[in-house]
């Protein structure tokens, strides 16, 4: 919500101070922040998979919860899943062979028109994968009646995520972080997750362009397919 209130107040600024409405326009249309800092935790997600063996491991779950520290605040869902190397049942280090997240913020609506069904501020979709086959996850069950599976991965990741806001859509890429961790207790599954964005870019996003929406890209920004994404692009270019 602060992105659409912080624009207008700049625009209202200049045309107090005797700015040009077209200077004005230009500031409230400028590009939005980067998801750097963002912060997507949650202390009870839903595991949908958790398996535990000598020759793998894998792991699947849906978190929701309040995304934070970024500029992005609101709720957000993640779905992930990922599959790790062989190792024993003693808890030795595994490899995360591969970890694919996708996640969605979604910003509130315009206090404004509170009778109104209106848009969200902003909305963010994006995807995470792990980099890198390393030591980085365990899996095995620990000796004690009650827990029958401990599984935890956290590798170092890279991110490509839309952002959607004030008509137009921007992309923003970068590393991340994330962890996770299930337990089995009493034949109940329990998960912590958390994932942590940070943006390659210093300051601001990127428009998107066609040039975003080429094979084996326009899905890294939760694009169905690559006619979405150009339609999309075109419209940022129709926008200019």
């Amino acid at each position: 919500m602060f992105l659409t209130l912080r624009a207008a107040g700049v625009a209202v600024a200049l045309l107090a101070a005797g700015a040009s409405p077209a200077a004005a326009q230009s500031v409230a249309t400028a590009p939005p922040p980067t998801l750097a800092g963002t912060d997507m935790s949650s202390l009870d997600a839903t595991v949908t998979a958790a398996r535990c063996s000598r020759s793998a491991g894998f792991a699947a779950f849906s978190a929701t919860g309040a995304a934070a520290n970024g500029a992005y605040s609101g709720p957000f869902r993640e779905d992930a899943a990922a599959q790790l190397g062989a190792g024993g049942l003693s808890g030795e280090n595994r490899t995360v062979v591969a970890a694919a997240h996708v996640f969605n913020i979604q910003g509130p609506t315009d206090p404004t028109e509170p009778t109104e069904p209106t848009e969200p501020t902003f909305e963010v979709f994006g995807t995470q994968r792990a980099v890198d086959e390393f030591d980085a996850a365990f899996c095995f069950k620990p000796l004690d009646e009650s827990t029958s599976l401990y599984l935890s991965y956290f590798p170092n990741t890279r991110y490509a995520a839309r952002i959607e806001t004030e008509g137009r859509v921007y992309v923003d890429r970068g590393e991340g972080f994330v962890q996770v961790d299930i337990t089995e207790t009493n034949g109940e599954r329990t998960a912590r997750t958390q994932t942590i964005l940070d943006s390659s870019s210093e300051e601001v996003a990127q428009l998107l362009r066609r040039r975003d929406c080429r094979r084996g890209r326009f899905a890294e920004l939760a694009y169905s397919s690559k006619s979405e994404c150009r339609a999309d692009a075109d419209a940022n270019q129709d926008a200019d």
